[in-house]
């Protein structure tokens, strides 16, 4: 029976680290737009403050997955943490300048945390596992906000700034003692099973090696044995030949027979001789051989080297590229122009349902944002959970399937336009929809692109497709704030539908995209 990784211990231990990294999100996206309103910000202010976050997300992903190879995964995310729990801590005593340094600490971190973790689930997973990987992932980044919005709420009201600074507290203290104690030798390992194939070859030899060594030695005890019991019949010719002198007239047949066995102990005694000889050559082979298997993998060794030196390579090469090289490479591969594009258009709607629900709660009758988050958050961890194995994990691009995902998710924004008049049942129907489409949009596209992107290059893509997702959260508060300003929150939604209804056919226009062929094509060229 074979076993899921995806849901073995060392990946379990993963998702955990995840859930408790991203659980002081869910406090803050409630707390952090009421504070700074009392502070006196605009809508533009709060959605500047609050996408800086995602912003310098994308705009440190590029160098992450170049310094974690570089430095190792260990001492990154215990440097990371350190700096999380400090940015946490930076909440609880600061206004909105403070805010704004800490919600730039906090995007430095995710972005490499995000990026180690992915990349090393991407790469330890077999393909038919990928998408529930990612999915599990995904689903263990959310499940803080299940409750996590209720608590902070709660904390608002009934403990103010002295109940949100215990709780800062407590959650950067519980993450760094979690990761610290998370092994990350999975990273590592993977990076070592590009080598295996040649040093695996080079064990049999060995063995074979052994083996030969082994056989050798009893051949070298027969012959020394042989030469010890042709020695006595030596002798015993020589003391023949001694007594047959005196009779030598009377015993001519006595002395033939002497000479006869004295011929036969010298030919026994040069059998020997050539017997050991062959069992010092055979020897002298078996240790050719075994010289040449540690060769064979120490040369494993050097080619597992060169593989790392060239990853190294290749990020450095895109840290060098910037944002006009990054660019350009999106420009230039058509599935990831294609994903990106949907990714940001989409994100652009959940970025803006994150940043200003905490304030359009407030104009809704019976609406609560702690409840809206949780039934969004609710809705995407069912759906991660129950869809998982059923997102497409084929390498084909099934457009109707992403399309349908996008219009559900601008029929959600739609709903909350609408949500000033038509109540709270339109209100809270449109985080069930919202939910869904955050849940199944990102891990379809991302385990699309794992197939169609050419081997050498994945992890740089992935980053950059990652990139797109992070702008258009940033954008959902930077871009929108001002919209709600001049208008209001319910013309905000509205266009972020319209956003979204753009994505839905955009995904639908291209239908013809390709699948694995687009791999393998560019892995001959």
């Amino acid at each position: 029976m074979s076993i899921n990784k995806a849901m073995s211990t060392p990946f379990l231990r993963l998702y955990a680290l995840a859930l408790l990294f991203f659980s002081a999100n869910s406090i803050l996206n409630v707390i952090v737009p009421l504070r700074i309103e009392a502070l006196g910000a605009s809508n533009g202010d709060i959605g500047f403050i609050m996408g800086a976050y995602m912003f310098t997300c994308m705009f440190f992903r590029p160098w992450a997955g170049h310094l974690v190879h570089k430095h190792g995964p260990v001492i990154v995310l215990r440097i990371l943490l350190a700096v999380n729990g400090l940015a946490l801590v930076l909440y609880t005593f600061t206004g909105m300048e403070g805010y704004m340094a800490a919600r730039v600490m906090q995007g430095i971190c995710t972005a490499f945390f995000s990026m180690a973790l992915q990349m090393g689930i991407i790469d330890a997973l077999p393909e038919k596992e990928r998408s529930q990987g990612l999915s599990l992932y995904s689903l263990f980044t959310y499940m803080p906000t299940i409750i996590g919005p209720l608590i902070a709420v709660g904390i608002w009201d009934l403990g103010g700034m002295n109940g949100f600074t215990v709780a800062m507290f407590v959650i950067a203290l519980a993450t760094g003692l979690f990761g610290y104690s998370v092994p990350m030798q999975f990273a590592r390992q993977q990076g070592r099973g590009n080598a295996e194939p040649e040093q695996g070859s080079a064990e049999p030899e060995r063995e074979n090696v052994e083996q030969g060594r082994g056989s050798a030695e009893p051949e070298r005890e027969n012959v020394e044995q042989g030469r010890r019991n042709a020695e006595p019949e030596q002798e015993n010719a020589e003391q023949g030949r001694g007594n047959a002198e005196p009779e030598q007239e009377n015993a001519e047949p006595e002395q033939e027979n002497a000479k006869q066995g004295r011929e036969n102990a010298e030919q026994r005694q040069e059998n020997a001789k050539h017997g050991q000889r062959d069992a010092e050559q055979r020897q002298e082979n078996a240790e050719h051989s075994q010289r040449d298997a540690e060769q064979r993998q120490e040369n494993a060794e050097h080619g597992q080297g060169n593989t790392v030196q060239k990853q190294g390579n290749a990020a450095a090469a895109q840290e060098r590229l910037g944002l006009r090289g990054a660019l350009s490479r999106i420009a230039g591969n058509r599935p990831l122009l294609i994903c990106s594009l949907l990714m940001l258009l989409a994100s652009i709607v959940f970025g803006a349902v994150t940043a200003f629900i905490p304030l359009y709660a407030r104009q809704i009758s019976y609406g609560h944002a702690g409840v809206f988050l949780m039934i969004q958050a609710g809705i995407i961890v069912a759906a991660r959970f129950t869809f998982s194995k059923r997102i497409p994990s084929d390498g084909k691009w099934h457009a109707w399937f992403v399309g349908a995902i996008c219009l559900i998710g601008s029929v959600g924004a739609l709903l909350l336009s609408l949500s000033q008049t038509m109540g709270p049942v339109v209100f809270y129907a449109a985080a069930v929809l919202i939910g869904i489409a955050q849940a199944i949009l990102y891990p379809t596209l991302t385990t699309y692109l794992t197939f169609v992107l050419p081997g050498a290059s994945r992890n740089v893509y992935i980053g950059l497709f990652i990139a797109t997702a992070d702008l258009g959260i940033s954008m959902g508060g930077m871009a929108m704030g001002p919209i709600a300003d001049r208008f209001s929150f319910s013309t905000m939604y509205a266009v972020s539908a319209a956003v979204g209804i753009s994505a839905a056919c955009i995904a639908l226009l291209n239908r013809s995209m390709g699948g694995r062929r687009l791999q393998q094509a560019a892995v001959s060229e």
